[in-house]
């Protein structure tokens, strides 16, 4: 080889070597980028969608709205707590409405009085499971007041409204007619409200009276009487419908002095005129009074026409033999005699029996007269005192009788229907109230 074939030969080594290492390092760039680059882009979809991808930025977007999923009502889950809680036997019971009638003895006969009572239907002593006449008098009071058949027996109709929240309290109303009515009408004619017949009937001429009444005493004007109404219709502070103010007046007793007068009452003298139109308001004032005292007590009389007043002696012996005389009579509710009564009926009729100057009070009424010393122990009281009790489930009075003495009352009592002697231990023990004396 000649030096010019060895030149070329060592000029041609390092031309491949170049074209080698060019290739080497491009195919090492293409890994460097395809590592770093596609593969990365590949991996995180941004060159083909992946399935995954979305997956997971849905899984990851989750929690984002978790606190709105129905994650949150979990913790209300305890409110239907309520609808486990067992109901009571007797709400299990009165659901079915079964109807009652008289003669009916059974527990939910006892439930009935006991709902009758507490809306004003029944105003009683014990409370039975006995379906009496007082029982079927209190029902058909509220089919009155319900404007539904006055049947007396206690239907699924009656029963269903009886237990609703649209039971409608005892009230009077145009167009009812029954005793409490004409006991009404006798109170208003005793108060100088109503001046036709006790006839019973809630008309016209009853309602004009009753809105007088309302007026009188600051009531809302309805026309109607509800408990409220009654209540007070029959206490101590029902207004008269003109006050009896003048009444004392007479009482002072100056007359007397006039009555000196009656010596110079020769008229001859006063043959003037002018002498006589002296004298003459002088002897009106003699006159006047006598018959005021009449026109007061005649209202409380005409009020319950059958008592004889003053039939018996004016003392505690007179009031128990007047007392003891009605014994077995019926009991009616809003009865004041003589031949049936309510409670407080049968202690009115019978202290104007023995002459006591009272009105026609209920219950509670009675047991506000001031002018009657309160007793409030039961071991204090005397015979002839009226005693007063109240429900073991209402506090408010709702009956009275009449104390005998020896742990003994008679009274009028609903349980029985009929007027009784009773013990006044057990239930009238824990349930009394108060008693008044009436004889000091």
């Amino acid at each position: 080889m000649d030096v010019h074939a060895q030149a070329r030969s060592h000029t041609a080594k390092p031309g491949r070597f170049t074209k080698r290492a060019r290739v080497l390092t491009v195919l090492l760039f293409g890994m460097l980028v395809i590592g770093f680059v596609v593969y990365p882009l590949l991996y995180n979809g941004y060159l083909f969608p992946s399935p995954m991808k979305d997956d997971v930025y849905a899984a990851a977007a989750l929690p984002t709205q978790s606190p709105a999923p129905a994650l949150t009502p979990a913790p209300s889950a305890p409110a239907p707590t309520p609808a486990p809680t067992p109901v009571p036997p007797m709400e299990i019971s009165l659901a079915e409405y079964p109807a009652l009638a008289p003669e009916s003895d059974s527990d939910a006969v006892a439930v009935l009085q006991k709902r009758l009572m507490e809306l004003g239907y029944f105003d009683f002593d014990e409370i039975t499971t006995y379906y009496g006449t007082v029982t079927e008098s209190a029902v058909m009071l509220f089919q009155r007041a319900q404007e539904l058949p006055q049947t007396g027996i206690a239907d699924s109709e009656t029963l269903r409204l009886l237990y609703s929240t649209d039971a409608q309290q005892y009230h009077m109303k145009a167009g009812d007619k029954g005793s409490d009515v004409r006991s009404m009408q006798r109170r208003l004619t005793e108060l100088g409200y109503y001046e036709d017949k006790d006839n019973g009937y809630f008309g016209v001429a009853t309602q004009n009276a009753v809105l007088r009444f309302q007026k009188r005493n600051k009531l809302p004007e309805t026309g109607e009487v509800d408990i409220d109404a009654r209540n007070l219709l029959y206490s101590p502070d029902a207004r008269y419908l003109v006050d009896p103010t003048p009444t004392p007046k007479p009482t002072q007793k100056p007359t007397p002095k006039p009555s000196a007068t009656g010596k110079p009452s020769a008229t001859k003298k006063p043959s003037g005129t002018s002498k006589p139109n002296y004298e003459i308001p002088v002897i009106t004032p003699e006159i006047w009074p006598t018959p005021a005292p009449q026109t007061t007590a005649a209202p409380s009389v005409t009020s319950a026409p059958p008592i004889a007043v003053g039939s018996y002696e004016t003392s505690v012996a007179g009031l128990i033999q007047a007392a003891k005389a009605q014994l077995g009579k019926p009991y009616v509710w809003s009865e004041e005699g003589p031949d049936s009564f309510d409670c407080s009926g049968l202690v009115y009729y019978c202290l104007r029996l023995s002459g006591v100057s009272v009105s026609r009070y209920n219950s509670v009424g009675f047991s506000q007269v001031s002018s009657w010393q309160p007793i409030a122990a039961l071991s204090e009281c005397r015979a002839g005192d009226i005693l007063f009790y109240k429900s073991d489930t209402n506090a408010a009075i709702n009956h009275t009788g009449i104390y005998l003495g020896g742990g003994q009352f008679l009274h009028a009592s609903s349980s029985a229907g009929k007027v009784m002697i009773s013990a006044t231990s057990g239930y009238y023990e824990r349930n009394f109230v108060i008693a008044r004396r009436v004889f000091q």
